[in-house]
């Protein structure tokens, strides 16, 4: 259709026309939408020739980029399957959608024969909807879209399952490892069944390919759902610095097999960098204006104890920035600063480019054995556009009513002036926390909208600089995406709706929990209990200003031991929820993720007075897993269309281990005592808690280190604490002390910072079961709080509009433990 000629560079490279490159040869897209190659034909020296091309997508309208997604990861055969394809436009910082693109895809296995084929439009949210049915074949299979544009996976098998590393214990999730550490490659099956066997093996494989270790035949362990995990040390003489692949499948006997893998990396040290905390630069996030001075800091640090390594210097680095096409525009050498962080830090700085786009950022740090890379994409833009939910004159509010309309409050500047204003904005789309789009219409102006109208509507007010919208009838988050300025500007924006106030307590009993009774508040229970939810439902007042955790529907009034206490609800100044339905809809492992089946007949819910109180049976046709769970309840007004979410927490476990530092804030040079406790949750423990728990034996196995506030580390580091085998005690009635002497420590004193000791506890007849004890080591403590200051003093202040100061209350103590 047209031929160029294009010159190679002293590279044997050619580009195009392009921001970096404007005056190459231009390629122009066809006029007519379709699918089109692109083809170079290179003639050497020697008169041969060389092909080579690409695929291209013409459209009619501006995308970006396509994306698709599956529902879920997993399914099983026959399942239905329901494919999200998305149709991208990228304005700055933020993605918008385009409407009325056509797009083609297939569905293939692993080995990218195509299974069907299927094509979709997409409507005004930007996505089109492909349903199918999962193949009953179990593996891998691939969606694609327009010849492989974009694509994802998802697996069918006949049982689900999750392979992570872990460490040695099984007990935190690893995907880093030091040379000659102990790791593990941990897999569970979630299955009703217990009657079944699973069994798993596979290889360990480096970067290229090649098999370093074999995973052994490891029998899946039976507790409801399967887990057990294959150990192994990378040592120095089979593991490089190098990342690596586990690759498991697992097999049930009579039932098939499936595989999957996860990764790991195996380091001696650490790179990362992060833009500096005071004067960066950027505008927000990494975002900045064009020709503009960013400052960064580097953090190189060692996996053993997590501190900045002592052998880099600048010459070791190499930072460049590139554009989208990989050239070269910026490449800077960084120099060490001693004031930043706790030890000091590698900075470094540049002049962003000014062509409004996204670049990324290179810092590559090599030394003898080991190179280390770390990337990050810095966006230049000509605006800074916002969207803040406010009520009607504009002041902060995040909680909304059904009885009441949203407004979003936009704010806009560039270089030269700090307020621009909008000409004109709209709703591209609003989505609720489940995934599902809600279909809002537009009306001329403010006063043309009823909040008795059940249509959903949105007006734009230009001298405002405000949106109003119709408040959806369902309680929870709801994400906008905003257009501006004829699409050249997006934004986006989250609200929430707050209909009732409810809060939520689990206990023991389906009656009243009283002295009298003898039956507790509580939220640790046996894997056998079956859990009960008191709940009290009030109309919600929803202020203005920030939402705080008390606006929040979600309460495990959690206290020490396991026990809890009752909901405080003045339902006499408060008005109650009366004749709502609640329905319980899911209840969830928050530790493995699996779902479990409810006994229907036993699990309801029903009101329990006429001011507000109900009361939820929650019983799984099995006993329940070792873990904590949440439970979504879902709660129907009298009106039948206004409803709220609400979440429940308990845990399960068949005895319970707990431990805490007698002093949270301790020195460099103190000893820290952990009181631990071991017991079955139950009313003999809440009646006598101290002195009626289980006898048998609680260690330390191991101590890890998190890093400080805003240093974090994760995952967090092997502590080496040097007398480890002496850390325990015996426990008789269900509470024992251990001693963490500071003279074993790493240096002879802690280093500042959070850690965790890894418990493990052994019961007189055997079983195993592990928990954690956190303390923290300072030298100062440190507290901070912003105040609003008048002639009469300072008093607590927690919101704030975005043009005013801020001042802060301070207060630096020496730690005293």
């Amino acid at each position: 259709m047209s031929t160029a000629n294009l010159t190679t560079n002293t590279n044997g490279q050619f580009f195009s026309n392009s921001s970096y490159l404007p005056n190459a040869t231009t390629i122009t897209a066809p006029s007519a939408p379709g699918t089109y190659t692109i083809k170079a034909v290179y003639t050497d020296p020697d008169n041969s020739t060389w092909n080579a091309s690409v695929g291209i997508l013409v459209i009619n309208q501006t995308v970006d980029q396509l994306k698709v997604t599956a529902d879920k990861s997993v399914y099983i055969g026959g399942e239905e399957v329901v494919i999200t394809a998305q149709a991208i436009r990228i304005v700055g910082d933020y993605i918008l959608y385009t409407e009325n693109v056509s797009i083609n895809g297939t569905i293939r296995d692993s080995n990218k024969n195509i299974i069907s084929f299927f094509n979709c439009t997409t409507d005004t949210q930007g996505q089109c909807l492909y349903v199918t049915t999962a193949n009953t074949t179990n593996g891998e299979y691939i969606v694609e879209l327009d010849n492989f544009k974009t694509f994802t996976t998802f697996t069918v098998s006949a049982f689900d399952f999750t392979v992570y590393m872990k460490d040695e214990l099984g007990q935190s999730l690893k995907n880093t490892f030091s040379k000659n550490e102990q790791a593990s490659v941990d897999v569970t099956v979630f299955t009703n069944r217990t009657d079944e066997i699973y069994t798993f093996d596979g290889y360990i494989s480096d970067a290229s390919g090649n098999v370093v270790k074999l995973i052994n035949t490891t029998t899946l362990d039976t507790n409801n759902s399967y887990n057990n995990r294959f150990v192994f040390t990378a040592d120095s003489l089979t593991f490089d610095f190098n990342v690596y692949t586990a690759t498991v499948t697992v097999t049930k006997t009579g039932g098939g097999s499936i595989t999957s893998s996860t990764s790991f990396e195996v380091r001696d040290w650490t790179l990362g960098f992060q833009k500096r905390d005071q004067a960066s630069g950027f505008e927000y996030s990494y975002s900045t204006f064009g020709n503009q001075s960013v400052f960064l800091e580097i953090y190189p640090k060692y996996r053993s104890n997590g501190s900045v390594l002592a052998w880099a210097n600048e010459s070791f680095f190499n930072i460049t920035l590139e554009d989208k096409l990989g050239n070269q525009l910026r490449r800077m050498t960084p120099f060490w600063n001693i004031s930043c962080g706790l030890e000091g830090c590698y900075e470094f700085s540049f002049t962003t480019p000014s062509t409004a786009a996204k670049y990324t950022l290179i810092v590559a740090l090599a030394d003898q054995e080991d190179t280390q890379t770390a990337q990050k994409t810095i966006t230049v833009i000509d605006k800074v556009i916002s969207a803040q939910t406010t009520n009607n004159d504009g002041d902060i509010k995040e909680l909304f009513g059904t009885n009441e309309f949203v407004y979003l409050t936009m704010d806009s500047y560039n270089t030269t002036d700090t307020t621009v204003n909008l000409t004109n904005a709209e709703i591209v789309s609003v989505t609720y926390m489940n995934g599902s789009s809600l279909s809002y219409s537009k009306a001329d102006t403010f006063s043309d909208m009823n909040i008795s109208n059940s249509d959903k509507e949105w007006a734009w007010n230009t001298t405002l600089q405000r949106f109003k919208l119709t408040t959806p009838r369902a309680g929870g988050l709801y994400d906008v995406i905003i257009s501006a300025n004829n699409g050249t500007l997006g934004a986006t924006a989250r609200f929430l709706v707050n209909p009732y106030d409810i809060c939520v307590v689990a206990k023991n009993t389906p009656g009243d929990v009283n002295s009298q009774t003898g039956y507790y508040y509580a939220w640790q229970f046996q894997t056998t209990d079956t859990i009960y939810f008191e709940m009290i439902a009030t109309q919600a007042n929803n202020p203005t200003g920030k939402a705080e955790a008390d606006n929040f529907t979600i309460s495990s009034n959690s206290t020490s031991h396991g026990m809890a206490s009752a909901c405080t609800v003045d339902t006499q100044q408060k008005q109650v929820v009366s004749n709502a339905t609640v329905v319980i809809e899911e209840v969830k492992n928050t530790r493995s993720g699996k779902i479990f089946t409810l006994n229907t007949t036993e699990s309801s819910c029903q009101a329990s007075d006429n001011e507000g109180k109900y009361t939820c049976t929650v019983k799984a046709t099995e006993d329940w897993d070792g873990g904590s769970y949440s439970v979504q309840m879902k709660y129907t007004g009298e009106d039948q269309e206004t409803t709220d979410i609400v979440y429940g927490l308990f845990e399960a476990r068949a005895f319970y281990v707990y431990g805490w530092a007698d002093t949270w804030q301790n020195k460099p040079s103190s000893n820290i005592t952990l009181t631990v406790q071991m017991y079955e949750a139950g009313n003999n423990w809440w009646s006598s808690y101290g002195s009626a728990g289980l006898s048998g034996s609680i260690s330390v196995e191991k101590i890890e280190y998190e890093g400080n506030p805003g240093d974090e580390i994760w995952p967090p580091l092997t502590y080496n604490y040097t007398n480890i085998s002496n850390a325990s005690t015996d426990v008789t009635t269900g509470q024992g002390s251990i001693i963490l002497r500071a003279e074993f420590s790493q240096d002879g004193q802690w280093r500042t910072g959070r850690y965790r000791a890894i418990l493990k506890a052994t019961d007189d007849g055997g079983n195993v079961d592990y928990g954690y004890a956190y303390f923290e080591v300072k030298r100062w403590d440190v507290y901070g709080i912003p105040v609003d200051c008048d002639s009469n003093g300072c008093s607590h202040k927690s919101y704030f509009n975005s043009k005013d100061n801020i001042s802060l209350f301070i207060r630096i103590v020496e730690v005293s433990c």
